[in-house]
């Protein structure tokens, strides 16, 4: 009886190391991502955000690292990899903050591949996430860092939306 209780704390103990050293490894490749990044280099971040998505079952920088991927592919032009990474964004995270730089970027892939229907289509999505009425303020402005680092900024106008990567006009939509 006292063997089996014993055996059965050893499991029980095994157990426990086995997720706690999971969670702590998942910890530190979000954490090694992040040093790539402050780091400027984006592929080691591409190669940790990766292991977290590969690792992380429970979903702590699951997010975080999909966009990165997401980002890379688009900035090193790898449409289809970054179209196909935005979409799994979009359909898994659809309340995320940065929704609307994912419609944004795919606007701006869908565009590349001379894909008009799917453009108006992100185009509709873009001016429906935010119906704002611009009543007493000329623009409604958000700013996001992302986890490749960049800043993206949105200013919603009363007659358009802007879109900026670090500081630089990429898209305006006119309603």
């Amino acid at each position: 009886m006292l063997r089996n209780k014993f055996v059965l704390l050893l499991g029980v103990l095994f157990l426990l190391f086995t997720v706690l050293g999971k969670a702590g490894a998942q910890r530190q490749d979000y954490q090694l991502a992040k040093d790539a990044v402050k780091n400027g280099d984006k592929e080691f971040a591409l190669m940790h955000f990766s292991s977290v998505l590969k690792n992380d079952p429970d979903q702590n920088h699951r997010q975080e690292a999909l966009f990165g991927m997401a980002e890379y592919y688009y900035l090193a032009r790898d449409f289809p990899d970054s179209f196909g990474s935005l979409n799994e964004f979009l359909e898994n995270y659809p309340d995320s903050k940065l929704r609307p730089v994912a419609l944004f970027l795919l606007l701006e892939i869908s565009e590349n591949f001379n894909n008009d229907s799917l453009s108006k289509n992100i185009e509709k999505q873009i001016m429906d996430l935010k119906r704002i009425f611009l009543v007493f303020k000329e623009a409604q402005e958000y700013s996001f860092k992302s986890p490749l680092g960049l800043d993206y900024k949105l200013i919603y106008y009363i007659d358009k939306i802007e879109f900026f990567i670090d500081g630089q006009l990429k898209k305006q939509i006119l309603y």
